[in-house]
C-alpha cells in the first residue's frame, strides 16, 4: 500500500496518528505527501505541535487546496 511507504517518513507516534486519520477518511494520501514536503522544507512543522496543526488544517481542505496552502507556506519561508 502506498500509504505505508509515506508513513515511513514519520516517527512511530506520528505515523500512527496519520494512519488513523487516513482510515477515518479525514485526510488523503495527497495530504501526507504535502506534509512530507512541508516538513522537509520548513523544520518548525516537524515538532508534534506543528504536525497536529497541519493535520487540523489538512482536515479542513481538499488535496488541491492543501497543496496550494503548503506552496504558499514554503514560498513565504524562502522569502524570509
Amino acid at each position: 500500500m502506498a500509504s505505508e511507504d509515506l508513513l515511513k517518513h514519520f516517527d512511530a507516534e506520528s505515523a500512527k496518528t496519520l494512519e488513523q486519520r487516513l482510515k477515518e477518511g479525514l485526510i488523503e494520501e495527497v495530504h501526507i505527501k504535502e506534509i512530507i514536503r512541508l516538513t522537509a522544507t520548513v523544520p518548525n512543522y516537524r515538532e508534534p505541535e506543528g504536525l497536529e496543526s497541519l493535520l487540523e488544517d489538512a482536515e479542513d481542505m481538499d488535496g488541491d487546496a492543501f497543496k496550494a496552502w503548503v506552496d504558499q507556506i514554503i514560498k513565504e519561508s524562502r522569502e524570509g
